[in-house]
């Protein structure tokens, strides 16, 4: 849906005029960058157009469908709020800002957006079928009937509006006329590859399981890049007991989509059926980083760790599972005979009580099911690895870190360190741009290496201020002095010590007497909200980092840093707008930081 997205946008604007040569040649390269998948690329094409020409909706549009594939949704919509701004009769964004809303869960928002756009393109028939999905997902079963009923009046012949009424009859558990609806549109539309699956699958659930293969068969035929129509063959080859036939399949849908946690499962449950209990552990392992809050797959693998021997692991499976259900009295059983091989005599005896007073409790009535810790699982710092390489794994045709969803490339979240003048390492590329600083570009011109402000661990050449008189002038020989004591600070952090503000008092003192001779030097703003961050003075931190944007609103690192005490105080939403603005200006890290922590 979403490669189908891109490519209707795209064309859709693609005959557009730009206001001169050098803007549509960005908006080219952005375009091109875009189609690529290079992202963070593209959206730096179009910011340096919309920097130039922000008058132009297409910069914005554009930068706005990035964002999305980043799943930077709210960026999305504000980029989107942007172009309506400046044109408020453009079809493609009120379907895209909807489209966006979808991801947050805005489902009446989204549908205006759309009905707005269909005012507009009254002849878009996928507008209509993302309105009934709204619908859908809101469990508006009347609704969504009615306005497919509208939607086959006006396009009789089109078959996806027939698709999608066969699973509003689904989810009324009518499936005679779910099945009936469903031939029919596969009568306007053989080609159909959602209709065939659909219908294999309907076949299925009535173990009509020869006729289901066919379909599935056919689905696969029209499309074999879908891993969501192999992972149904599969299980269906399962039922008719084609054991090798359903790991062909499972392994193919792996191999399109590495990061479907559905078909881990269903192959770890093949596995472990032909006596592959090590493999299947794998596989149940990469589900559960995938989705760790699959606690079927926690029993699954408990139960293959008790069979091969490896109680400690089954005793943690056992008790993540009790820990949210504590009453599913299999859990107890099962840890109970794993302590047991363990020799944990009293601990296995308990596990076997509690069952059993649980069990007595609920027959005779004084207990009714608990429900224990209802709270997200986060994954482990394993699962994450796990996670990780499928990143890497899925990314090996990009040469370039920056290319491709850039939020699946796990980073670790820690604050970007302060600033220093020094020789910058050409590796951190960026689209940022730097401050300019008189005396630095002064200094530059009697240098063969060039200074900058750059962050102290991008430094490719340190720089001696003691002995280089051309870059102390007296706000600079502060703000040097200072950068010094603040990268000491972070080192004792890094290795495990404590710092308190009176030790911050020496640095901050640094840069407020450097900011008071120069108040262009914005850089020493952020410093003094960094340091105030080490000391977890967070108040003081987030009243420095504002200063710093305010004095210079495309601070990418203030904004990213800002963020993440965000984060710590629990505000998402501030959070996500901060780390919006850091991956707009190139920091793209940021977008893995929103996807984890901020969604």
């Amino acid at each position: 849906m979403r490669k189908y997205l891109i490519t209707l946008l795209i064309s859709v604007t693609a005959l557009s005029a730009s206001a001169q040569l050098n803007t549509d040649r960005l908006l080219d390269m952005g375009r091109n960058a875009l189609y690529f998948e290079d992202y963070v690329v593209s959206i730096g094409y179009f910011n340096q157009v919309i920097e130039a020409k922000p008058h132009l909706t297409d910069p914005y549009f554009f930068r706005a469908i990035a964002k999305l594939y980043l799943e930077d949704y709210s960026g999305c919509i504000s980029d989107c709020n942007s172009a309506l701004d400046i044109n408020p009769f453009l079809p493609k964004v009120y379907y895209l800002r909807g489209y966006a809303k979808r991801y947050l869960r805005d489902w009446d928002s989204s549908s205006n957006d759309l009905k707005k756009a269909l005012e507009f393109d009254p002849e878009n028939k996928e507008i209509y079928i993302v309105i009934i999905e709204n619908l859908l997902q809101q469990d508006k079963l009347d609704e969504a009937y009615t306005q497919g009923m509208e939607t086959i009046e006006k396009f009789p012949h089109y078959a996806e509006t027939y698709i999608l009424l066969t699973q509003v009859f689904l989810m009324k558990n009518d499936t005679v006329k779910a099945e009936n609806v469903l031939n029919t549109g596969l009568e306007y539309n053989k080609e159909s590859e959602n209709g065939y699956a659909i219908r294999g699958m309907l076949r299925y659930e009535k173990k009509e399981y020869a006729s289901a293969l066919e379909d599935l068969n056919t689905a696969v035929k029209l499309n074999g890049f879908r891993s969501d129509f192999l992972i149904n063959r599969a299980i269906i080859k399962m039922e008719m007991n084609d054991l090798r036939g359903s790991l062909s399949d499972f392994n193919e849908a792996i191999k399109l989509d590495n990061k479907n946690s559905n078909a881990y499962y269903n192959r770890a449950i093949l596995k472990a059926e032909i006596g592959d209990d090590n493999n299947s552990i794998d596989d149940f392992s990469v589900c559960l980083a995938l989705d760790p809050s699959n606690y079927t797959a926690y029993f699954q693998r408990a139960i293959l760790h008790y069979k091969v021997g490896e109680y400690k692991e089954a005793i943690a499976d056992y008790s993540t599972i009790i820990k949210r259900y504590p009453d599913f009295t299999p859990a107890y059983y099962g840890r109970g005979d794993a302590k047991k091989k363990l020799r944990d005599r009293s601990g296995a005896e308990k596990d076997y009580f509690d069952a059993g007073q649980i069990e007595r409790d609920i027959k005779s009535g004084k207990r009714k099911q608990r429900q224990g810790n209802e709270d997200e699982l986060q994954p482990t710092k394993e699962a994450r690895a796990i996670v990780q390489k499928l990143n890497t794994n899925a990314s090996e045709k990009y040469k370039n870190e920056i290319r491709g969803h850039v939020q699946d490339k796990d980073i670790d979240i820690t604050p970007l360190p302060c600033f220093v003048i020094a020789v910058a390492d050409s590796s951190a590329k960026t689209f940022r741009k730097q401050q300019y600083h008189k005396d630095i570009e002064k200094a530059n011109l009697q240098l063969e290496e060039k200074l900058s402000f750059c962050l102290s661990d991008n430094v490719k050449t340190k720089i001696d201020f003691g002995g280089t008189t051309v870059v102390c002038t007296e706000p600079l020989c502060f703000f040097n002095r200072g950068s010094e004591k603040s990268v000491q600070l972070r080192d004792i952090v890094i290795n495990g010590g404590q710092i308190l503000i009176s030790d911050c008092i020496s640095a901050i003192n640094d840069f407020t007497m450097a900011y008071q001779l120069d108040n262009t030097l914005v850089y020493a703003l952020y410093n003094t909200g960094y340091v105030y961050m080490v000391a977890k003075d967070f108040k003081s931190a987030i009243e420095y980092y504002t200063k710093a944007i305010e004095q210079y609103d495309r601070f990418a690192e203030a904004y990213y840093n800002r963020a993440l005490i965000y984060i710590l105080q629990g505000d998402k939403e501030k959070a996500r707008t901060d780390l919006s603005r850091a991956g707009e200006l190139g920091l793209y890290g940021a977008y893995n930081v929103m996807k984890r922590y901020a969604k």
